[in-house]
């Protein structure tokens, strides 16, 4: 892995480095507990071993939010607000907007949420 000129990551040695789907997912966990969402974090492993129940959870913070998620252990997770299409950068934003607590994308998030 190379670093660029900013001393960051690319979009695809980041997916490489949290874990493809299942890291990605496992983030979120934790991003929609910060939001004030009862669900406990999960890691990459806990994820990885438990895709149904985990992605299940994480599908139901999207929604209590406004998203609609659609999880998929092969691609990268899909996210709905009211039925159009949005990225996923999108989708955090309008969780942490809806959940009244922007700062925590703003400062926390933003850069995860590619």
């Amino acid at each position: 892995m190379k670093l660029n000129k900013e001393n960051k990551l690319s979009s695809e040695e980041l997916e490489q480095v949290v874990g493809g789907n299942a890291g990605e997912t496992a983030l979120e966990s934790e991003f929609l507990r910060d939001l004030g969402y009862n669900i406990q974090e999960m890691g990459f492993f806990h994820m990885e071993l438990n895709w149904e129940e985990g992605s299940a959870k994480v599908r139901d913070g999207w929604a209590h939010f406004g998203v609609d998620c659609h999880t998929a252990r092969s691609v990268k997770n899909e996210y709905y607000i009211d039925g159009k299409r949005v990225s996923r950068r999108q989708a955090f934003q309008h969780a942490a907007y809806k959940a009244g607590k922007p700062w925590i994308y703003d400062d926390d998030y933003s850069k995860c949420a590619l």
